[in-house]
Order: structure tokens, then sequence, then C-alpha cells
């Protein structure tokens, strides 16, 4: 008696190895016994004697599990192992691993005993997908950080997390918002949104948001708002920091009930990288609604800007490696007014602050700092950045039509970059000496100091 025989002959045998998720098959003898796991999911003998359920391994597995068991089909191998799904009866796809070991082959090679073991593998399948998106959130979260503390504006900032976690989770639309509140009166801001399939969540409805969020600490799912919104599906994320709500991401469906539990983890990660960048935008807000600002222009004055940037300056040297400051001063600007008088030395000032405001980011700060001469504080920008920018602006102020004046106004430029914890004064000075450089070497010229790192 063959072991297969003998394993088949004897029941208890039997069931032990039936139990075991082992399977065998005596092709040539039309007999065999279906393992346990491939039994739990409804196949019977005859379907994996007549190869039927293979119609049932998923289209992604398929190619590649007949591409191994043709391998061992034609003789280039004794050993079948492979890894894929099965569909069961109700509609439901389950990992099998399959591992398989040929016994007999007759006289021409054609397989005709084996022996082998099925294994259901969904539980590490799950570790293994929960793994890798942990890494894909991970990664996603990375980029996002990166360009919350990069160039862009807030704006650009915020759409382009949104975009990371359109790649991470379904949603028709998706909006990021600022929470505003004055004494009893809350407003609300978007800051950002992606549109997705349509606009589903119309701007005007946006107070109505308010209540749903204000006095929840933790993500929620709201599953069927058909009554006060087109889209009936909405995730909701407050964005907080140090116990004060700033704004929520909200993401949106159609369809009632899309959202699950297991899309909460990505959207509370990134709602924490959205936070901080709120955060500081919030500080900047409230900080430049509280200035001095010069009539001419709309900058800060000399006394607002010293003031106010000692109390940001710390953050900027906590948040980003590198920050910048540029003194920009007209060139010759007494002979303007000489010539053209102080009218318009005035309409100078005015249009080289327009280009100014024109040419930098919001969140980077312009002050007035003398007649002539303007200070700006560029978080979170090296050399290289700083330099491109000012070149820039330099280039564009020469080509300025100032009132019709025959005259070409210039204007010198002094960049200091600091990297690491220095004085906002000792960068103030190494930008100032930069500038006296920029005038002693012929005015109308750009100059930077060397990298200073502490």
């Amino acid at each position: 008696m063959n072991p297969i025989d003998k394993i088949t002959g004897d029941k208890h045998l039997s069931s032990v190895f039936f139990d075991a998720g082992f399977f065998f098959s005596e092709i040539n003898r039309g007999k065999g016994l279906t393992s346990r796991p491939l039994k739990k999911l409804g196949f019977t003998d005859e379907e994996m004697r007549s190869g039927q359920y293979q119609q049932r391994i998923h289209p992604e597995d398929r190619p590649v599990y007949h591409s191994l068991w043709k391998r061992v089909e034609e003789g280039w191998e004794e050993e079948f192992y492979c890894e894929y799904r099965l569909l069961d009866p109700k509609g439901n796809w389950h990992w099998i691993s399959t591992h398989a070991v040929i016994i007999e082959r007759s006289e021409s090679g054609k397989i005709e005993s084996l022996v082998g073991v099925d294994r259901s593998i969904q539980a590490r399948k799950q570790a293994e997908e929960y793994t890798r998106r942990k890494f894909e959130i991970a990664e996603s979260l990375r980029q996002t950080t990166t360009v919350v503390a990069s160039n862009l504006e807030l704006s650009e900032n915020l759409e382009f997390a949104l975009r990371q976690l359109h790649t991470l989770l379904s949603f028709a639309f998706a909006q990021i918002i600022a929470f505003h509140q004055d004494n009893d009166s809350w407003t609300v801001e978007i800051l950002a949104q992606d549109r997705g399939q349509e606009r589903i969540a119309p701007n005007s409805r946006m107070e109505q948001i308010l209540p749903l969020v204000k006095d929840s600490f933790s993500p929620e799912i709201h599953d069927n708002l058909a009554k006060e919104f087109p889209a009936c599906s909405l995730l909701a994320v407050p964005l907080r920091a140090r116990g004060t709500l700033l704004g929520a991401v909200l993401l949106w469906h159609q369809s009632p009930g899309f959202f699950h539990g297991t899309d909460l983890y990505p959207v509370i990660a990134f709602g924490e990288s959205m936070s901080v960048a709120l955060n500081l935008y919030k500080s900047i807000r409230q900080t430049m609604a509280d200035l001095e600002l010069d009539g001419l222009t709309g900058f800060l004055t000399r006394r607002s800007f010293d003031r106010n940037l000692q109390h940001r300056w710390p953050d900027y040297l906590e948040h980003f490696s590198s920050n910048s400051v540029a003194m920009i001063d007209i060139d010759h600007f007494k002979q303007v007014n000489d010539t053209w008088g102080h009218a318009i030395g005035d309409e100078v000032i005015r249009r080289l602050g327009e280009l100014l405001k024109a040419s930098l980011r919001k969140e980077d700060t312009l002050g007035r700092y003398g007649g002539e001469e303007f200070v700006a504080v560029l978080p979170n920008t090296g050399e290289p950045t700083a330099y491109s920018i000012m070149e820039r602006i330099r280039i564009a102020a020469e080509n300025l039509d100032f009132c019709g004046t025959t005259d070409t106004i210039t204007i010198s430029i002094g960049i200091a970059t600091v990297h690491g914890e220095q004085k906002l004064s000792k960068a103030l000075e190494m930008a100032d000496q930069a500038l006296y450089r920029a005038k002693t070497n012929g005015r109308n010229r750009v100059e930077e100091t060397p990298l200073w790192t502490p």
C-alpha cells in the first residue's frame, strides 16, 4: 500500500492530515483529498481535481499561479509554491499559500500524484498591507511636512497636503478651513480646496460647518447630512494647537456612510502637520493685525518691525533650518528728491513697496527701515533662493517707470542667511554689511554675507 492509500484508508490519519491543511491528488487514479482551508472556502474535491478552482483565483494572481505551475508541469521544478487570493461563495477574497511536492511522474514526465499543504495567510497579508499603508502614510507625511516647511505660500502648502491625502483616501471633495473668533462671533475662512469630482459642499454653507466641529476635540464621521449639505458623508478632523481650535480638515462624499473608522488615522496624522502650518499662519495674522504700519507703503514701521520680529524670530529658528534677512536701499535717492521733488520721491518709495509686496510671500515680513531703506525677513529660505528672489526684484525695479522720470531708479540689496541659532540683531547687522558692500561695489547689485553657522 502506497502512503496515500494508507492515509485515505485510515479515517483517523486522514482526519489529522486533512485538519493540518494537507492535501493530495492522484491524478492518474482520479483520487484526492482537499485541504480544510479550501473546504472552508466552499471548494469540493471535484473542483480541485478538475482544476475548476483556478477560475476563483484573483485575476491579478492568476498569471503568476499559472506560470509557476507550468514550470512544475514541464519538469523544471519538483515543488510548487504560490501565494494568491481565492474567492469564497460570498464574494470575499482570502489569501492562501499552497506548497506542493511532486510524488510521482509517468515515464513521459506527466504528473501522476502530488502532496502539499494549503495555509491561510490572511492575517499575515493584512499585517503586510497595514505596514505598507503605514509606510505610504509616513512617506506622504514626510513630503507634506517638507512642503509645509518650504518656500511656498500657505494655500499652496495646504493644497499639496490635500493632494497627498487623496493618494491614501477616497473622497469627492476636500477643504481645509480656519476658524476666527472675535468675542462671541465666529467666522470661517477657506484656506485650501481639492475639488475632486465636483464641488459638492457649497462655500456659502460654510457657517453651518462650525457647529459640527467647534465643540469636538476628536475626528467625527457624519454618515448622512443630506438635509444640510449636497454631500451626505463628512469626515471632519478639528485642527487644534494647545487646546485652541484653529480650523478643520473636511472630507466630503455624496454617498451616505462612505467613510469608515480605518480612514481616521491618515487624516489625524495629516491634521497634526496642518495644525503646525495653521498655527503659524494664525499667529502671523494676529501679529499683523496689531502692528503699526507705515502710511506710504503699508509696511511695518521700524519700531513695530523690531518689536514684533523679536517675538517671531525664535519661532523661525525653531521650525526652519535656514532664515534670510535682506536690506534694500534705493540708490542715489537724495538725487531723486533734489531733481524731481519730494512728491516724486514718495511715489518712488510707494511703487518700490508695491513691487516688494508683489514679489514676496505672505509669510515674509516687510518693514520700512528708514527713509528709502527697506528690510525683508524671509523665513525658511536659504542662500540660493534668497539671492534669486532679490536679484529678480532688483531687475524689476530697474525696469519700473517711476512716474515718467527720465532717470533709471536702481536699488542695492544685502542678504544675510542664518543657519541655526542667531539673534535677529546680528542677522540685521550682517545684512547691513552686505548692503554696504553692494553700495561700495558700484550699486544696483545684490551682495550676500558669507555662510553663517554658529
